[in-house]
């Protein structure tokens, strides 16, 4: 079974957890995961390079949230690491631990899905063909 995770990257704990602890941890998870997503915002908002490299976000109710889901995986990854340059997941090399080389893995594996999603949308998304415009002479 898979491992459930905080913005698609930050293992949750599995097993049993006190009431008191799991409500805490609900609680983190909802305000790490929402504060990621204004992030994710205003990334795109202000066309930060490494958005461009996930593809274009979808505009289909079908495809947008799961593209969006892979995308605020890459997000958390980067401000984690302090990513700050145009290549979303930065440099394997600058890996230095085994926690970050097991989440670079997985956003590795979101930031696939993410260009996998924008680009069957934009095969499935019809596009306008420009209008032909013959200039012939008339009488």
């Amino acid at each position: 079974t898979a491992t459930r995770r905080v913005a698609g990257l930050i293992p949750v704990p599995a097993g049993p957890v006190p009431g008191d602890m799991r409500t805490a941890l609900t609680e983190r998870q909802r305000l790490i995961e929402t504060a990621v997503r204004q992030l994710l915002q205003t990334a795109l908002d202000t066309g930060e390079a490494w958005t461009t490299r996930m593809g274009r976000p979808p505009t289909s109710e079908h495809a947008s949230p799961g593209w969006f889901a892979h995308a605020t995986t890459i997000a958390l990854y980067r401000r984690r690491y302090d990513i700050t340059g145009p290549v979303p997941l930065g440099n394997p090399k600058d890996i230095t631990n085994p926690g970050q080389a097991s989440e670079y893995r997985v956003a590795s594996s979101a930031l696939r899905r993410a260009r996998q999603v924008a680009e069957a949308s934009e095969t499935r998304t019809p596009r306008r063909q420009p209008q032909q415009v013959e200039y012939g002479r008339q009488l």
